[in-house]
């Protein structure tokens, strides 16, 4: 993954997520299903922004600061809770 597509994950997710707020204040019927879509786009963002990120950074960074910018990024990662990841994607599928 390169730098363009780590900005396009984390854009395209904001997209999605605002998209979901705006659809939630205006009281779309569908609101239920963009919520679980946005939140099943955030995750898989996620795991690809923490995956670009680490090969990126691995590539660039070098003996103690590679270890400490690699750990703060797991840090800040692993601080979200994915839940409920199959039951959600099989009711989008439904």
């Amino acid at each position: 993954m390169k730098l363009a597509d780590l900005a396009i994950a984390i854009y395209a997710s904001e997209s999605a997520m605002l998209r979901t707020l705006k659809a939630i204040q205006v009281s779309d019927r569908e609101v239920d299903l963009k919520a679980q879509l946005a939140y099943a786009m955030g995750e898989e963002a996620a795991g690809d922004v923490h995956q670009g990120s680490t090969s990126l950074l691995s590539n660039l960074l070098k003996g103690e600061e590679r270890a400490k910018v690699l750990g703060n990024i797991a840090g800040l990662l692993s601080s979200y809770q994915w839940e409920d990841t199959f039951e959600r994607n099989r009711a989008i599928v439904m």
